[in-house]
């Protein structure tokens, strides 16, 4: 016992020097563990993860001005995710490279790596145990060309399973090359020459040109005459520890190699990812953190890069060992952007699924439309699932609107929270004909009232431990919870929660549901997200957030038809007054956000409108307070957008920031001091001036006494060393890939 003793001790110890060695460094906070900060802080900087979501496996490189991520979808269709930035931080769902997954049918994809050269963007990629495949395209939005199983010369069976980690190079008297693990024997890694139409090894041209414990994550590069070969390995304390090598010579031999970044306490070992140099000149380095068995999966990070004889060093080396360290707080490579996030919400209105979403497997037309009811997806009851990726905010909302009058006996239909054999599900069961809600927790199951009606409205309400609630409402706007609160999971190492929406019949596969919409929105002050349960007859969440994380109130919804209004959120301290909600034909007026400290309140933000078409007003803004928004939802049913409150003072100082995350359909306008993001299903325009920055501070369930972000108490310190030594306790080795 005592050897143990002695053990955590040292452990702890360790961490507690390496948070005093990184904080003193001037650009880099390392609040390590700080749960609820990601992402763009509106002031310059940013905190890892930038994306609090599975984007494993990533690679990332730069066109001009615009930045490019790949990340793995395993068998999920469509397959291999594009995502688009201008800044590096801020990142847009913009497709998928593969629509149809069938060439791999029953695999999954593994890490790929995305490239420039010829006029078009090359992704490659295995699919273990099919083999590796490719595609291109002019445009990285798509359309990719139909995917081309690589082969060795012209022998389409090889190369086959157990290899990964692959990576082009196109040299400049233009040969391409490739570079690939085989971890099925000893994880050599393989040089290969290839055609130039990139869809053939050529097999003469094998050279093996590293080995090393668990040597994969290979990438590519030329710079300044020297090819630099990038990879992970197992180090000797079981880290996953970053490497480069280098040579005059593709093929080697690579005789110098040095360790280029290296595992901390409280990270989850970076090690996968793309080195990217600014048109600035400065470099950066993007990363999933690869540990699994998270339920939000393997997220992304970023780290700035130097260079030290003729090596890149991730991150910042506070400990002069010449390997850098992951940081959690930086200032941004690029400056001007706005925030935004990945999309998350739909309104099922367009010709095609929002880029966000993926099936569990290759769908058929018999098993979803858009057109059978225009405006409504519909789903038959498949079994196939429609997902997309939880996110791990401070908090979450995610609810969706059905329509269940065409139901079959036998069908069950709802959403759920799932991974493996972990799950959570609230929908509506049919049996003789009785329709009643179901809460389904991996099994056991609680049952709701009977439903007498065609449109139910269900709801998950996440937090940061994390942990869903779920909840029903008949009327869209009283919501009741279902069943108990669900600790969500990841089903294994390479596993993530996901948001799905599913319609199943084990007895006779018939019937169907139809979904207006899908809003997902995460963390305080995204609309909707912490508030009162409630939701507006197609609109956004009835209630705002409370000023948390961003530090400024949420955005109210809209009132249902014939209903009350939302109420606006409370704004947080010194930060953006909450944004009044919609009219509805027939609905009053919503009622303004309710000023907190440092502004005096105005609890009558919106006046009375008539039915269908007049304004609502904004609030006046206190005096030194923050200037009032507009409304950042869609309109009522032919109802307008509230207009500018009036800002009697100026700006707030030191500004704050809304997210609006799956927002719905209207524009959303800003004056004086905010910035405003608007992504996930927006069909309008996002204006105002966006100057000042977000400051003020969030909630932590660990650390609620803390009032400035990255400051907590040695408590949270001594729970947080508590926390990374049971973690380090029960990892795993082996590849990091994220089906």
């Amino acid at each position: 016992m005592a050897k143990e003793c002695r053990a955590l001790f040292s452990r702890l110890f360790f961490s507690a020097i390496t948070l005093v060695i990184a904080s003193a460094h001037t650009d880099a906070m390392a609040d390590v563990g700080y749960v609820g900060a990601w992402g763009d802080q509106g002031d310059g900087t940013y905190k890892n993860p930038i994306l609090p979501g599975c984007y494993g496996d990533l690679d990332a490189i730069r066109v001009d001005s615009d930045y490019y991520m790949i990340t793995t979808t395993g068998g999920r269709s469509p397959g291999m995710m594009v995502l688009q930035s201008k800044d590096l931080v801020n990142w847009t769902i913009i497709g998928h490279v593969a629509d149809d997954v069938t060439p791999y049918l029953g695999a999954a994809t593994w890490a790929g790596s995305i490239r420039y050269y010829l006029g078009r963007f090359w992704v490659y990629f295995n699919a273990n145990p099919k083999g590796l495949f490719m595609s291109s395209a002019s445009n990285a939005a798509g359309p990719w060309e139909p995917l081309t199983r690589v082969a060795y010369d012209t022998d389409p069976t090889m190369p086959g399973d157990g290899w990964d980690d692959c990576c082009t190079l196109l040299d400049d008297d233009g040969q391409l090359y490739l570079v690939m693990s085989n971890y099925a024997n000893n994880y050599n890694i393989h040089m290969f020459k290839m055609t130039i139409d990139g869809k053939n090894l050529v097999k003469s041209s094998d050279v093996i040109i590293h080995q090393s414990h668990g040597s994969e994550a290979n990438k590519l590069y030329k710079i300044d005459g020297y090819y630099y070969h990038l990879y992970s390995q197992s180090g000797v304390s079981g880290h996953r520890v970053v490497m480069m090598e280098r040579s005059t010579n593709i093929f080697g031999p690579y005789t110098e190699s040095k360790q280029v970044e290296e595992s901390i306490a409280g990270d989850r070992e970076p090690n996968q990812g793309g080195l990217i140099q600014t048109p600035s000149g400065d470099w950066w380095w993007l990363t999933h953190e690869g540990l699994g068995n998270f339920p939000e999966g393997r997220n992304a990070c970023l780290l700035p890069v130097t260079w030290k004889n003729g090596f890149p060093v991730f991150g910042v080396d506070t400990d002069n060992d010449g390997a850098g360290e992951l940081v959690w707080s930086y200032k941004k490579p690029v400056l001007g952007y706005p925030i935004t996030l990945p999309q998350s919400s739909d309104e099922f209105s367009d010709a095609a699924l929002m880029p966000q979403w993926e099936w569990t497997r290759q769908p058929s037309s018999s098993q979803w439309s858009l057109t059978a009811n225009p405006g409504f997806l519909r789903l038959y009851a498949s079994g196939n699932m429609l997902t997309q990726r939880f996110m791990k905010g401070d908090t979450g909302s995610a609810t969706c609107k059905m329509d269940i009058s065409e139901m079959a006996d036998g069908q069950e239909a709802g959403f759920c929270h799932f991974d493996g054999a972990f799950y959570a599900r609230i929908g509506i069961v049919q049996t003789a004909g009785v329709r009643r809600l179901k809460y389904d927790e991996s099994g056991t199951v609680t049952l709701g009232p009977t439903v007498s009606g065609t449109t139910v409205w269900l709801r998950s309400k996440m937090n940061n431990v994390p942990a869903s609630t779920s909840w029903y409402s008949l009327d869209g706007v009283n919501f009741t919870q279902l069943g108990t609160t669900y600790q969500i999971k990841a089903g294994d190492y390479y596993g993530f929660d996901k948001l799905a929406l599913f319609s199943f019949n084990n007895s006779t596969q018939s019937g169907s549901v139809d979904f207006d919409w899908f809003h997902y929105t995460y963390d305080s002050g995204s609309g909707g997200a912490g508030g009162t349960p409630g939701q507006s007859d197609g609109g956004a969440d009835a209630s705002g957030g409370s000023g948390g994380t961003t530090g400024s109130g949420g955005i109210a919804g809209s009132a249902g038809s014939g209903g009350n209004s939302a109420t606006g959120g409370n704004s947080a301290t010194g930060g953006n007054r909450a944004t009044s909600g919609n009219r509805a034909t027939g609905g009053n007026s919503a009622t303004g956000g309710i000023g907190s400290t440092g502004s005096t309140a105005h609890p009558s933000g919106g006046t009375t409108s008539a039915n269908g078409g007049a304004t609502n007003t904004g609030g006046t803004a206190a005096s030194g307070g923050g200037a009032t928004t507009s409304n950042g939802g869609s309109p009522g049913l032919g109802g307008s957008l509230a207009t500018n409150g009036t800002n009697a003072g100026g700006a707030a100082a030191g500004g704050s920031s809304t997210r609006v995350a799956g927002g719905v359909g209207g524009s959303v306008q800003a004056s004086g001091g905010g910035t405003v993001s608007v992504t996930g299903g927006e069909r309008g325009a996002a204006t105002g001036t966006f100057t000042s920055p977000r400051t003020s501070g969030c909630s932590c369930a660990l650390a609620s006494a803390a009032s400035n972000r990255g400051h907590h108490s040695s408590a949270v310190h001594l729970l947080l060393g508590l926390a990374t030594i049971a973690t380090l306790a029960r990892r795993l080795r082996g590849p990091k890939r994220c089906p």
